[in-house]
């Protein structure tokens, strides 16, 4: 269920901050910073098990909607921000803090799609011809 949780906090942060960048042209880390305080007052009221681990979720997730709008199409971001959920639940809860770490997470998922797009999907499409 946290799984689940933390990958729809990432596709809802992901898609809405690369929305709000492209469509109403706001800077990527204003974007990042009001679509975060809006999801922290969000939360603020309710008491639940894992609210300050989606909250963290979320503002990684940023991170992942502010990559350059020429270089990650939607689809790409969706998968992008998939990855970084799997990279969040199960590579960051072994460091100590969240210092870079979110970042971090965020680089990788979108190196990791990139790179898949680039070597691996295209290796395929060569091969089938």
């Amino acid at each position: 269920m946290k799984l689940i949780l933390i990958m729809s906090v990432s596709i809802i942060s992901t898609q809405l901050t690369r929305w709000i960048i492209k469509e109403k042209e706001l800077s990527p880390i204003r974007t990042s910073t009001m679509l975060t305080l809006a999801f922290y007052l969000m939360t603020v009221p309710f008491e639940f098990e894992h609210k300050l681990l989606l909250q963290s979720a979320f503002l990684g997730a940023t991170f992942v909607g502010m990559s350059e709008t020429g270089k990650m199409s939607e689809k790409r971001l969706f998968w992008a921000s998939l990855v970084y959920a799997l990279i969040f639940n199960y590579v960051l809860p072994f460091n100590v803090g969240l210092g870079g770490a979110l970042g971090f997470a965020a680089f990788t998922s979108c190196l990791f799609v990139q790179f898949m797009r680039t070597h691996v999907i295209k290796v395929s499409t060569v091969k089938r011809n």
